[in-house]
């Protein structure tokens, strides 16, 4: 085969594995529930991208020349991966900054990722006859598959889950309910600006006005007034573009031509502004629910400030280090709401959020591709040329996509889909082959030699790239299918095994080493209840490899307070078969935890109960009171200090802290049963019975309420009533023999007490 056809072979390899990529993307996912949608894009994206870039290599090593379109967004978004690395590189992040098991589009990987279908678009789409038209076509083919399925499921399919993926109504085969709605944005103004091009063959033109539809359907069951408001606005713009290119026309030829724009956005703007009250009205199966929480611009600025402010203006804290920073300098007043223990992986939107983890270089590479857009569409409205349908289709999809990437995070197949459209406008730009680079590709000229090394280094980072992706992905899935196959009832071993098959996979994954201390917990517990002395070489193996695993995870990413509350977790159980020191190691887990995310009680709480059960009283209230000055509102918090002010001789003190946590649960049997027991102590039996009572009618059977509530009515002289509680707590615990021993114990006083003259 000649040199020339290895090379058109090559090219048409490439091109069909960028179009697969595009039919499949909106809809495609593995039908098991131990791999999220968003780790189902990540790995078709990374399997298929790696195709398409490797065929592509081999195309133009074999050509000797590359060419490159001359375009201002390409140049910008090559910014992106490279100014990506050096923040990682320089601001000492984890390992999690460069690779992510998770789907996301925050790392270093995952913007090389996206830069490189951009390239590819470009490069492949552009020097031929229209040929931006087919993959825009191909993306909408698979848009109405996604588009089909999720209107038709509230009513046809609303128990098909595809393997658990869709765990709710409010789910989506393209990412979460928001990234539905803004994925049928784009395929709505995609589809109702190509439908005006008449060069299109007529059952195409009927095609996208039905897909049209479709996505304004699924857009009013989505029901955000954003994602409207944001569509109004891009109808508004394509409406005037088209009166810039009829501004010679007559008035009349003006208006007809901007109609359908018009009436679009001003039907979207009413829809905006009544979105509350249309969806009122729809069908109750479409009446889905849901809430995005994320959070604020003034919140995510004051973040970047003090990221700014504590010498990392440079290179930020590191790419997908936002929930690092959020559990260090969150405002306190999150805490009061019902999100206070949750992880924020990004601020109010993904641009903002890469201003905070990747510094001025951030700014530089998302502020160079935001005013390379717009210039862009500065130059479209100064210069229109002829009616092309397809180039605005383009450019006010980008647009779109590019506010929803401001303004929220959507997921990495429609950050997948925005740098797609972006390399179609390149390819639509440069598609004059006056608009192209040719570099050669040669060791007989010293620019032929540079750009064959530059060529090496490219090629060397996406295949360490794909490599680490994938890994990072499959292991991950591996962890998440021991946790679900442990949830089915196939045994711990099997589990084990799965987890170690994940840090095989990816020893730096701390995720896994993470799953596996929590799983070795659980195997520690098995074989000490066995208490079979053959066990003990096991039991050794275990512990050894356990603390291992523990240690790894916090040696990976420090970082992570999750991975100091596992291995504390771990030194914990330690100390509770008697291990000497693992308290101290257990407590300085704990207050590594509480240093990394010092806007959490959690570990502040976990280090209050073991410095109580180590009775050390004075300490865990020290630590208690840390907690609810980040948390007033912790009933466990109150709880704990209760039982540690009672064991200081604070009683009023310590049944104030009781009555607290009450408040907070006044459905919680454990708190009502903390009450009874420190007003039993107090000599206060009329109030303990009372309060133990409240707390057997939430739980009614619960033995250790009965046994104090039937004590409580011996020392107040109703022995009948003391009887028939000890009753219980025998019928729930038969042949206890304390329970035995205390029943008899007073019957006998009982009936002592009536055989008295």
């Amino acid at each position: 085969m000649c040199a020339m056809s290895v090379s058109v072979v090559s090219n048409t390899i490439a091109r069909y594995s960028l179009l697969i990529l595009l039919f499949l993307l909106p809809f495609f996912v593995f039908p098991v529930s131990w791999i999220t949608v968003a780790q189902d894009k990540a790995l078709l994206s990374v399997l298929l991208l790696s195709i398409a870039f490797f065929s592509y290599t081999i195309g133009r090593l074999v050509a000797g020349f590359a060419i490159v379109p001359r375009h201002v967004i390409l140049f910008s978004a090559l910014l992106l991966p490279v100014c990506y690395a050096l923040s990682a590189l320089f601001s000492g992040a984890s390992v999690d900054s460069y690779v992510s098991g998770l789907g996301d589009q925050g790392t270093v990987t995952s913007i090389l990722f996206l830069s490189l279908l951009l390239s590819l678009t470009a490069s492949l789409f552009s020097g031929h006859n229209k040929p931006t038209r087919l993959p825009v076509l191909t993306l909408l083919a698979g848009g109405s598959v996604l588009l089909l399925f999720q209107v038709l499921r509230p009513v046809f399919f609303s128990d098909f889950t595809f393997g658990g993926v869709l765990a709710g109504s409010a789910s989506s085969l393209v990412g979460g309910w928001n990234d539905l709605g803004i994925v049928a944005g784009f395929f709505l103004i995609a589809s109702s600006t190509l439908a005006r091009e008449y060069t299109l063959a007529y059952w195409r033109r009927i095609c996208l006005g039905v897909l049209g539809i479709l996505a304004a359907l699924m857009i009013l069951i989505v029901a955000e007034s954003e994602i409207w408001f944001a569509i109004s606005t891009i109808f508004f713009f394509l409406a005037g573009l088209t009166l810039v290119h009829t501004r010679t026309q007559l008035y009349k030829n003006m208006l007809r031509a901007a109609s359908l724009p018009l009436a679009l956005a001003f039907t979207s703007l009413l829809f905006a502004l009544g979105t509350s009250a249309y969806f009122s009205h729809l069908p109750r199966a479409f009446q889905i629910t849901h809430t995005e929480v994320r959070p604020s611009w003034q919140t995510t600025f004051d973040l970047g400030k003090k990221v700014f402010d504590g010498g990392n203006a440079l290179f930020g804290t590191g790419p997908a280090t936002f929930s690092d920073q959020w559990g260090l300098s969150k405002p306190l007043a999150v805490n009061q709401s019902n999100f206070w223990n949750t992880e924020f992986n990004s601020g109010v939107g993904l641009i903002p959020t890469a201003f905070v983890t990747a510094g001025y270089f951030g700014v530089l590479a998302w502020t160079s591709l935001l005013l390379a857009i717009l210039y862009r569409v500065f130059v479209t409205i100064r210069l229109p040329s002829e009616k092309d349908f397809l180039h605005q289709a383009l450019l006010a999809s980008a647009l779109l996509l590019v506010w929803f990437h401001v303004s929220g995070s959507p997921s990495f197949a429609v950050s997948c889909i925005l740098f797609f459209v972006l390399g179609l406008i390149v390819a639509h730009d440069t598609s004059d082959m006056h608009a192209m680079w040719r570099v050669a590709v040669s060791v007989r000229s010293r620019r032929g030699m540079l750009a064959g090394v530059l060529g090496l280094l490219i090629v060397g980072a996406v295949c360490a790239s794909s490599y680490a992706t994938a890994r990072a992905l499959i292991s991950n899935t591996f962890v998440s299918k021991s946790s679900v196959d442990y949830a089915a009832g196939k045994g711990l071993p099997h589990s084990l095994e799965l987890i170690q098959t994940a840090l095989v996979w990816y020893p730096s994954n701390s995720f896994a080493h993470r799953a596996a201390v929590e799983a070795g917990l659980v195997k520690l517990q098995q074989l000490m209840q066995q208490g079979d002395a053959s066990n003990s070489a096991q039991l050794q193996t275990t512990l050894e490899q356990t603390i291992t695993d523990g240690i790894s995870a916090v040696s990976i990413n420090s970082k992570d307070y999750q991975n100091w509350l596992a291995l504390a977790a771990l030194y914990q159980q330690l100390a509770n078969i008697g291990i000497s020191g693992a308290s101290q190691h257990a407590l300085g887990a704990f207050k590594k935890a509480a240093a990394v995310n010092p806007t959490n009680p959690v570990p502040l709480l976990n280090a209050a109960y073991l410095t109580l059960t180590l009775g050390d009283a004075t300490s865990a209230v020290a630590y208690l009171n840390a907690a609810l000055g980040l948390k007033p509102d912790l009933a466990s918090g109150y709880y704990l200090r209760s039982q540690a002010k009672e064991i200081l001789g604070e009683s009023q003190d310590a049944i104030a802290d009781a009555q607290k946590a009450i408040s907070l649960a006044e459905n919680d049997p454990i708190g009502w049963y903390n009450l009874g027991t420190i007003l039993y102590a107090q000599n206060d039996y009329a109030d303990a019975i009372s309060v133990l009572q409240k707390a057997i009618s939430l739980q009614s059977d619960y033995s250790n309420a009965y046994f104090l509530l039937s004590l409580s009515l011996e020392r107040s002289g109703q022995s009948s009533a003391a009887i028939e509680a000890m009753q219980k707590v025998l019928s729930l615990n038969p042949g206890d023999q304390t329970v035995v021993q205390a029943l008899a114990q007073l019957e006998i006083a009982t009936s002592t007490t009536t055989k008295k003259p």
